[in-house]
């Protein structure tokens, strides 16, 4: 029976118990005694890790010695971004840290948390990607910004959600308005007109075994997480080829999040973004027509990677919960409300089983949410309101 450790539990990994048992897999989770893998019936083993969390605390219990996952992972699933990141660089030997993170090759280890690593490692192997410039400090800036024209994606070499992400004209506007300290090392990256595809991506030893693809349609912000997307049934020709190029020379092994940007052009699609962890969106895999968990559990892998079987032309559309919700009561949008009102298609009729302690942390947060809207918009009213600078008659 083969190992799967989740270490952590955040909105991209609540549901992945559930889509995962069934299978010959044994679920193992890791995380404190307020997470709720402790109290989900798919999940065959916990091992409670330093409660609060803290990054220093976490990272420390994981590479000490003994670690606290008794015997070898085959598949390691990470909740967030930075404990990865911070294992990938840990000064010890080379195979602990390998075995606490989704990568068997060193080379590997250099695109875990950093867009950076991720860029040099795509030019170096040829791999399709937007022109990118790494800026290591401010006093570099404007020789960087020289050597290039047309619009641009400015990005912090670490971080997530989109936060530290902006796009500007030209050289001049970054120049009017420079990046903080805290992005550096910077990516200068050319924008590119084109359309945006997510690939939710599964590999096994360095092998794309299966991948679902889909198109965004409503964001939390310009770069920040999805709301809702449209799943295809194939993609663009060039995708797969690039992911099954990036697994072999990093040797991936687990779930990932890859971005693609299709050129209005016709060019070659390209790859800028690949991060070691799931997404949310990966637990509707199985209701699509691809079974993560199967693939987990094969002993031999597919003749070819596999993708959702059975999807309409059009794609499907799906809206996610509890992120949908929570940012129609922040933004007090209609636009996002709306589908949930009218109870479009979304998370509840794509969950392959029913976990109780999930859903329960997901109506917890959705209160908490609610909880904040309705204290902070009033308030919120009325401080503008009392802050409103009075105009004299002379001033009309």
């Amino acid at each position: 029976m083969r190992r799967v450790v989740l270490i952590g539990c955040s909105e991209v990994t609540a549901r992945l118990p559930e889509v995962l048992a069934g299978h010959r897999l044994e679920l193992v989770a890791l995380g404190s005694e307020a997470s709720p893998f402790h109290r989900s019936r798919f999940i065959d083993h916990f091992v409670p890790l330093p409660d609060p969390w803290t990054l220093e605390g976490w990272t420390n219990a994981l590479l000490a010695d003994p670690c606290p996952v008794d015997g070898a992972a085959d598949w390691v699933v990470h909740a967030n971004d930075a404990l990865p990141h911070a294992l990938a660089r840990a000064e010890l030997p080379l195979k602990r840290r390998l075995a606490l993170l989704p990568i068997r090759r060193p080379e590997g280890l250099a695109l875990v948390g950093s867009k950076a690593g991720l860029a040099h490692l795509l030019q170096r192997h040829g791999i399709p990607t937007p022109g990118t410039r790494v800026v290591d400090g401010p006093t570099e800036l404007a020789a960087a910004l020289a050597s290039g024209h047309g619009p641009l994606m400015l990005k912090a070499d670490h971080g997530s959600g989109g936060q530290q992400v902006r796009c500007v004209p030209d050289a001049a506007a970054v120049l009017a308005d420079p990046p903080p300290l805290t992005w550096y090392p910077l990516l200068l990256q050319a924008w590119v007109a084109g359309e945006d595809y997510g690939i939710e991506a599964l590999f096994g030893d360095g092998e794309l075994l299966g991948h679902q693809a889909s198109r965004p349609l409503h964001s939390t912000g310009p770069f920040g997480p999805n709301l809702s997307r449209r799943f295809v049934a194939t993609v663009p020709a060039g995708m797969t080829a690039a992911l099954q190029t990036l697994g072999r020379v990093a040797g991936l092994h687990g779930f990932f999040n890859c971005s693609f940007r299709m050129p209005d052009d016709g060019s070659s699609p390209l790859l800028f973004e690949a991060d070691p962890r799931p997404t949310a969106w990966h637990a509707f895999g199985p209701r699509l027509g691809l079974d993560w968990g199967a693939l987990m559990a094969a002993e031999t892998p597919p003749p070819r990677p596999l993708q959702p079987r059975g999807l309409p032309v059009q794609g499907r559309e799906i809206h996610l919960f509890p992120r949908g919700p929570e940012h129609a009561l922040l933004t007090l949008s209609w636009t996002v409300a709306r589908p949930w009102i009218l109870a479009r298609p979304g998370t509840w009729d794509l969950r392959l089983r029913q976990d109780a302690a999930i859903e329960a942390w997901e109506w917890q947060r959705l209160r908490g949410t609610l909880r904040s809207c309705l204290l902070s918009h009033p308030l919120g009213r009325l401080a503008r309101r009392l802050l409103r600078p009075r105009l004299s008659p002379t001033s009309l």
